[in-house]
């Protein structure tokens, strides 16, 4: 038991105080164009042009609701909201609902298909902002989400690989067509238990 508490502490310590939040809070907020880099190098080189992916995004808020829930400390609350709004501002389509794939640097759209994988991303990361902040519009997003992944995504029991009517995303997961397994398991994870395939 000593052990696994040393480990816990340890990792506490990296994830706080080394080299992962750390590095997130420095080196990938972008104060010109809003939201987050979509690149950073290991060595800590900021690609200022680099296009911004929802999934990336989506994580970013996740993470940052998380911490913010677990450890309490604001300027994580700060992160989830500056990923929250940038989302719902740039990411999510106000007029047919659901989140694009991917945004230019500059926040314009650059890949609008609706990747059912992504919509997951967004579940998750409004779901857990929800659960961090008790924020009612994280929660109508949330809604959303799921209608849209029900409604746009789905096809008799099987999820589509992209929502109906959106293309083929040139960041494709897979070159499996419409459906594929890695799509089926990542909507599984942030669907709720009853989802079953019949």
């Amino acid at each position: 038991m000593e052990k696994l508490l040393k480990l816990r502490d340890e990792m506490k310590e990296d994830l706080l105080h080394g080299s992962i939040f750390p590095f997130w809070e420095q080196y990938t907020i972008d104060h010109e164009n809003g939201g987050f880099y979509g690149a950073v190098t290991v060595d800590k080189v900021i690609h200022k042009d680099a296009s911004k992916g929802l999934v990336l995004n989506a994580r970013l808020l996740w993470t940052f609701a998380g911490a913010y829930r677990i450890f309490g400390d604001e300027k994580y609350k700060e992160l989830a909201d500056r990923a929250f709004n940038y989302i719902v501002e740039r990411f999510w389509d106000h007029k047919n609902g659901g989140g694009f794939w991917m945004l230019h640097a500059d926040g314009s759209v650059e890949d609008d298909t609706k990747m059912t994988y992504g919509q997951g991303f967004l579940l998750y990361a409004f779901s857990e902002y929800v659960r961090a902040t008790g924020s009612e519009e994280a929660r109508r997003y949330a809604d959303m989400t799921y209608d849209y992944i029900e409604n746009e995504c789905k096809e008799g029991n099987y999820y589509l690989e992209n929502a109906r009517g959106t293309g083929s995303s040139n960041g494709a997961i897979t070159e499996a067509g419409n459906l594929s397994m890695n799509t089926h398991i990542h909507i599984l994870e942030p669907l709720p238990g009853e989802v079953s395939f019949g």
